[in-house]
């Protein structure tokens, strides 16, 4: 089944980097988290919860190691907007 929507907004490509994009900021969740999109032929979909980067060429190693630090989380993370219910 297709949404009907354009391949590319659906699909990823391997060269993106991938981050939770909703969540509750606390340790062991995924938002803010950066992970390497390995599908293998653009096979994987994804859905507006996940936030796709596509790095330029030859940043890719760089964005996605600096992204993976505490560092890069913190700053990812001090971007979030809205309310947590504790």
């Amino acid at each position: 089944m297709h949404p009907g929507v354009e391949d590319r907004l659906l699909f990823v490509s391997d060269d993106a980097i991938l981050m939770g994009s909703h969540g509750q900021i606390e340790d062991g969740n995924l938002f803010g988290r950066a992970e390497l999109a390995a599908f293998g032929g653009s096979s994987g979909a994804i859905t507006q919860d996940i936030l796709r980067l596509l790095p330029t060429e030859g940043s890719f190693e760089l964005l996605y190691a600096f992204l993976s630090t505490k560092l890069g989380l913190a700053l990812v993370r001090s971007c979030a907007i809205g309310t947590s219910i504790q």
